[in-house]
């Protein structure tokens, strides 16, 4: 396992072959308070508010201010992340072209920056949906991000325009018989269900993210 932080894109420190799991966690917390402070002050210069106050690292490993000010449904929030990237069926090109439209849909920055296949280490998990098919490529997420679909498969961009119906109007989407007939053209009842749980996951535990400024200057 390694560890990367980054300040304003560059990386400031980087520590590789981490193997033992409680060394990792202990690193992690230290660096997740080192860079909300150096956050806190530069929002402050900047004047872009960090909408929660963490005073002091408590004698408990804490990843994150849910630890410290939610602890039980963090926990629970942080057990559904990782069960959407170990458990979900979807194909990975999918499963990312939903995710980068949350991700856009949110604003939250981490998780625009955030590839899977690439990432996902940093959360323990070697398997599970980054094996489902080959993993997309640079090129890809910038597309994405840059609104630009012509590359999609049709299942991977009737993905993309459910995240966006998902999150933007819900109402509209579970009456909206033209579209759930592309749909269900495309994926099965079983894709369906998975697909929505991994949108829910990254809808809300993003915009936490994104609505309480966690993500607004610094990258892990």
């Amino acid at each position: 396992m390694s560890i990367q932080l980054l300040l304003g894109g560059r990386k400031i420190l980087n520590v590789h072959n981490i193997t033992c799991n409680s060394c990792a966690k202990l690193i992690f917390g230290i660096l997740f308070y080192f860079c909300y402070k150096v956050c806190e002050v530069l929002l402050f210069k900047l004047k872009i508010i960090m909408r929660i106050t963490i005073d002091k690292i408590s004698n408990e490993l804490m990843t994150g201010p849910g630890d410290l000010y939610a602890k039980e449904i963090a926990g629970a929030g942080n057990a559904f992340a990782h069960a959407i990237y170990m458990y979900s069926k979807l194909p990975l090109r999918v499963f990312e072209a939903a995710r980068i439209a949350t991700a856009m849909m949110n604003g939250c920055k981490v998780c625009m920056a955030w590839q899977s296949k690439r990432d996902v280490h940093q959360m323990g998990i070697s398997e599970g949906v980054i094996t489902n098919g080959d993993a997309p490529n640079e090129e890809f997420y910038s597309k994405l991000l840059n609104n630009n679909f012509e590359d999609l498969t049709e299942k991977e961009l009737i993905a993309v325009k459910f995240a966006n119906a998902m999150g933007e109007n819900p109402k509209q989407l579970s009456k909206d018989e033209k579209f759930w007939a592309e749909v269900k053209n495309v994926f099965t009842d079983a894709e369906i269900t998975d697909l929505t749980y991994c949108i829910a996951g990254w809808m809300g535990l993003g915009r936490v993210a994104h609505v309480l400024g966690l993500d607004s200057n610094c990258e892990i």
